[in-house]
Parts: structure tokens; sequence; C-alpha cells
């Protein structure tokens, strides 16, 4: 449900990108992001706080809900919906993000995976529309890349199965 000023307010938007080398396979990689406590582990692991994967079905029209608590009164919510998934190659999606209700931003997601020499070339492409004027593309950027790290180091885990 969406407050008032979220249904009005829009304080603008960003394009970033973000290109890395993974030392995985994007095999690895696609594993992970199907498999529900692989995904939660890559979403919140070594975080303080008690997130929970509401929902997780990685498929072509699946959504993934997550829920991380800030504080006592506030909840930070995100929402993907997987527009389309070539396995092992690209996901395209969108994703929002809300504080309890209240909606902070909207995001079109692009990421490509292709297998190089030493791993996985991921090239990550996020549009986001921004609803609260505290939100910026540099924090989106920041945490989207501590996902990216995690899905690398969980990735290189599991690939020397210790995971």
């Amino acid at each position: 449900m969406l407050d008032d000023d979220s249904k009005r307010m829009y304080f603008g938007g960003e394009s970033f990108q973000i290109n890395k080398l993974m030392a995985t396979s994007a095999q690895t990689a696609f594993q992970i992001l199907g498999n529900h406590a692989l995904f939660e582990k890559m979403q919140f692991g070594g975080m303080t706080v008690e997130p929970t994967v509401l929902h997780h079905d990685f498929r072509e029209g699946g959504v993934a809900e997550t829920a991380v608590p800030t504080d006592a009164d506030t909840t930070i919510r995100s929402v993907i919906r997987y527009e389309q998934i070539v396995p092992g190659a690209r996901i395209i999606a969108t994703y929002s993000l809300f504080r309890n209700d209240t909606l902070l931003s909207l995001s079109l997601v692009d990421i490509r995976f292709r297998e190089v020499e030493g791993g996985t070339r991921v090239d990550y492409n996020e549009s986001v529309h921004f609803y609260d004027p505290q939100e910026s593309g540099s924090q989106r950027r920041d945490m989207m890349l501590y996902t990216l790290n995690g899905l690398e180091t969980l990735a290189r885990n599991l690939d020397a199965g210790l995971v």
C-alpha cells in the first residue's frame, strides 16, 4: 500500500552500471539465485539484524520478497519480479524498495553473465526512480556491489565445498 505522498512525489532517477569479474562460473551463480537458503545467505550473510526472505520464486514471472528490520518501527522491504531469465546468461528484473509501506524506489535491472578466462564477467545495469529524497544512486550502487560481492564469495565457497 502506498501513502499519498509516495503516489505523487518523484525525486529523480539515475542509471548506473557495475562490471565485475567473479572468480566462479555463471552456473554456480544461478544455482545460488535459484535456491531459497543460498539466496538468503547471499542477501544477508554477515548482517547483524534478523532479515527474512518472505517469498522466493526464481523463475520468469516469479517474485522474491525480503524484509530487513532497521529498528523497532521500521522495516525495509524489497520486492523483485523476474521478467526474463536465460539460465547462465541473463536476468531482467524489476524491483521496488519500501520503508514499511512507503515506496522508496522502483528499478529496472539487466544483469548479463559471460564466461571468461578466470571466471564470469557480470555486467549489472540498473535504472532507478526515487520516491524518497534520502535515496541516491550512489547508495544503491554501493548496495548492489555489496550484493554482487556476497554472491561471488558464496559462489567461491560453494565451488570449494565449504557450503
